[in-house]
């Protein structure tokens, strides 16, 4: 199993995508593969703790809005279920001042995937320490894996909130991790230029290094293709340009969220 440990969700998240490159913290090779003309790395059974739940990520620095962050939650989450996970939490810690068993929120089935969610569900207990452990069937790196971070560090952040806690550890089962060649360039932007880095297989650096050269280097350059002119401008718009105000979407805005049961 791999085991990477983090000191906040953030980091957890850089940690996450650095697994496939030469800025990974452990020694560990990714397995390499090709579906319909695309480049994929794998990582499988991870493991990830983090000592604090807290993450200053935003999603609008992945490309979502706030319409795409309500779906997320709709996606994963009935709002009478989570209300009800919330105070048998809160019931059971009154009546004995902590939970020793874990206390279970099954994600919900509204997942179109034909392999069901990515996120399986949540649990939490407090017998030595506050810990919300998740359970992932797959994550999606880079954009998606950040959208579940900064849900997973949301829950965590309520449940601290609700019984008055210093923190909440997260322990983040995942079953599966998978970058895709043509989204790996996202990750290279929201570190550039302070990180330096290579992925760890050289058919998938290739193809990270093409379209780095093709798209990005040059963002006049007309691209024949239109769905990688539409690429082209979404890196210039989430990442170079952030001409779009800031729409409050870090885990305040779900935080709001989930307090009132809105979404």
């Amino acid at each position: 199993m791999i085991h990477l440990t983090t000191r906040d969700m953030k980091e957890a998240f850089l940690q996450l995508n650095f697994l496939f490159t030469t800025r990974s913290t452990i020694d560990y090779k990714p397995s390499h593969n090709k579906f319909q003309n695309y480049h994929f790395l794998n990582a499988f059974n991870i493991l990830l703790e983090a000592d604090h739940c807290d993450t200053d990520l935003k999603l609008e620095q992945i490309g979502y809005k706030r319409r795409k962050a309500n779906h997320l939650l709709r996606s994963y989450l009935d709002p009478a279920e989570y209300k009800h996970w919330i105070e048998l939490i809160k019931e059971t810690t009154k009546e004995y001042h902590r939970v020793d068993s874990d206390i279970v929120l099954p994600t919900t089935k509204n997942s179109k995937h034909k392999n069901g969610p990515c996120l399986l569900g949540f649990s939490f207990r407090s017998h030595i320490f506050p810990v919300l452990t998740v359970y992932s069937r797959s994550v999606e790196l880079p954009q998606p894996c950040a959208a579940d971070t900064i849900l997973i560090a949301a829950i965590g952040e309520h449940i601290r909130e609700e019984l008055d806690l210093d923190t909440v550890r997260v322990h983040w089962y995942i079953a599966s991790a998978r970058l895709r060649s043509t989204f790996a360039n996202f990750f290279r932007l929201f570190v550039y230029p302070f990180e330096e880095f290579e992925y760890l297989n050289t058919e998938f650096q290739k193809h990270v290094e093409k379209q780095w050269n093709n798209i990005l280097a040059d963002l006049e350059k007309d691209v024949s293709f239109s769905k990688l002119v539409r690429l082209r401008n979404e890196y210039k718009r989430i990442i170079i340009e952030r001409k779009e105000p800031e729409q409050y979407t870090g885990t305040k805005y779900f935080i709001e969220k989930l307090k009132v049961g809105d979404w």
